[in-house]
């Protein structure tokens, strides 16, 4: 039987890392184990792009950890570095503010290009988890977004209502890095829902449209 790309029908020409390498740190302790699915080139090589933007947005959320604030740093601040264009395209309309903590930013995002790759990763753990594609529309709620006019957005309640009723457990190696946990009814998936952990805070719902 072919192998095929856990995103379409296309053969698969090699292993998509999930979430994406980029991610992780360049240490043997954090790179280990790491979940792959079968990828075709048009689902693999061709996103770098994306992944990049996610790993910035990312990387931004607020309670994330010192692994984070050291890709931000070493990766995503050396990058604008050398291609002063990406702080345009990665952190558009940024503009500092004041909170009692102390002073911040905030910036616009790409909503569509965010909840496609976000999208991509909750597919990907859909195969690796029930060897069975997901071709379902998804719905991504998470708990670094804010209205336009400063206010937490509804989704933080989405959230804050899940991690109360849904298993404290959660899977992967390198759980400081990325976890997540799915859960879906059998044969059913409309039921599928998903959560991503990026670096301690960056939490994020994905779930199948009905």
């Amino acid at each position: 039987m072919t192998n095929t790309c856990y995103m379409c029908d296309d053969e698969a020409t090699g292993n998509e890392h999930v979430p994406p390498k980029c991610f992780f740190p360049k240490s043997d302790r954090l790179r280990h184990n790491l979940i792959t699915v079968p990828s075709c080139d048009a689902h693999n090589s061709k996103k770098s792009k994306d992944d990049e933007y996610l790993r910035a947005i990312v990387c931004i959320f607020p309670g994330v950890n010192v692994h984070a604030i050291r890709i931000f740093s070493k990766k995503v601040m050396r990058g604008m570095e050398r291609r002063p264009h990406h702080l345009d395209t990665f952190y558009p309309e940024l503009t500092p503010i004041h909170t009692p903590l102390g002073e911040t930013a905030i910036c616009s995002i790409d909503l569509p290009r965010f909840e496609t790759a976000i999208g991509r990763i909750a597919r990907a753990l859909y195969f690796h988890s029930f060897k069975e594609k997901l071709d379902r529309p998804l719905w991504v709620v998470s708990n670094g977004l804010i209205g336009d006019d400063l206010s937490i957005t509804p989704f933080h309640s989405i959230i804050s209502h899940g991690e109360k009723i849904l298993p404290r457990s959660w899977k992967g190696h390198n759980q400081n890095v990325f976890a997540y946990s799915v859960d879906k009814s059998i044969r059913d998936q409309s039921k599928f829902i998903c959560r991503l952990r990026f670096f301690d805070g960056a939490l994020i719902y994905v779930g199948s449209k009905k």
